[in-house]
């Protein structure tokens, strides 16, 4: 008898153990799977982690032209951006942040990427830099910051870039490339009657390989305010109204003719937008954007048809300073 109570008491004590670590693991994050993408994305290390492309894809999706707020243990590029342009001095900016404005990154990317220009995507850490998008896999985490200093010897890596254009005839209707931007609207004015800023309102397009032959393409309109010192223009923090009623079509072509690019629009390509902001800084909104695969020919182009008005202007500021940028089209 005493031997069976000894037994009992041992497999009473196997099982209090085991079902406290039971306990303990159900308290922990379990591992992101495809069975899992609508709990996506996560936080780790200070970045999203999405388990796919088609996770990432799909997140993207469901926050188009949205207000997203930094989830706990993650800062946006968006936040960060913002942060050191209130803080900037004399117009003066790092030039990483300079770096990341050049990429022209749609807002989607903005909320998504972390302050340093990094994502992570299966098992690998998509990091953005000098115009190109690299791939580091995750099992060199803990050397990240020795291999980000020497960009030309991580092993993948696209261009991933925002190419300025000419502006063309404001009556003209546009054709972009797959990079480029054109900023035809502008208005100068003083501010106060005193410091020589100007609106901008332009569109633009940016491109990424997506791996393999996928890719994907989106069409911006960015509604921007400068100050200029003594040499250049710089970003304004003024808080703007900002007033968009448009409507009008975005399609992506496969090369310099109309043949329609191989892929399915994400957003679009027919547009309409009825948009009240109050803003401090660049105001961006995508128009269209699409998923592809396969190759695209040299003179690919987003043909865009816009027309309706934007109205800017800087709160206090005197009423004859107030803009309504009409036009049919604007592009």
């Amino acid at each position: 008898m005493k031997t069976i109570y000894c037994l009992k008491l041992i497999l009473l004590f196997f099982a209090f153990f085991t079902f406290s670590g039971c306990r303990k693991d159900a308290k922990e994050i379990p591992p992101v799977t495809a069975d899992n993408q609508q709990n996506e994305p996560v936080v780790e290390h200070g970045r999203l982690y999405f388990s796919s492309q088609e996770s990432f894809n799909s997140y993207i999706r469901t926050i188009f032209n949205k207000k997203v707020t930094d989830k706990e243990g993650f800062t946006s590029l968006a936040t960060r951006i913002n942060t050191v342009i209130q803080n900037q001095k004399n117009g003066a900016l790092p030039d990483e942040i300079k770096d990341f404005r050049d990429f022209g990154f749609p807002q989607e990317f903005l909320f998504t990427l972390n302050g340093k220009g990094e994502v992570r995507i299966g098992n690998d850490i998509i990091w953005y830099h000098g115009g190109r998008k690299y791939l580091i896999p995750i099992s060199n985490e803990n050397s990240l910051e020795e291999i980000k200093q020497q960009p030309s010897a991580i092993t993948t890596s696209f261009d991933t870039r925002v190419v300025k254009l000419g502006t063309i005839n404001p009556l003209g209707k546009i054709d972009l490339g797959l990079s480029g931007v054109d900023s035809r609207h502008i208005k100068e004015f003083y501010l106060w009657g005193n410091t020589l800023c100007r609106f901008v309102h332009e569109v633009a397009t940016f491109y990424e390989n997506t791996g393999g032959n996928n890719w994907t393409a989106y069409l911006v309109l960015r509604i921007k305010m400068e100050w200029k010192d003594c040499c250049k223009w710089n970003p304004a923090t003024t808080i703007r109204d900002v007033k968009i009623d448009v409507s009008g079509t975005a399609n992506l072509y496969n090369g310099v003719g109309t043949i329609p690019a191989a892929g399915t629009y994400i957003l679009g390509p027919d547009i309409t937008l009825n948009e009240t902001e109050v803003v401090s800084n660049d105001y961006t909104i995508t128009l269209s954007a699409i998923n592809g695969s396969g190759a695209l020919l040299s003179g690919s182009h987003w043909a865009l048809r816009l027309q309706g008005t934007i109205f800017h202007y800087a709160q206090n500021d005197y009423n004859y300073n107030a803009w309504t940028n009409a036009g049919t089209p604007l592009w």
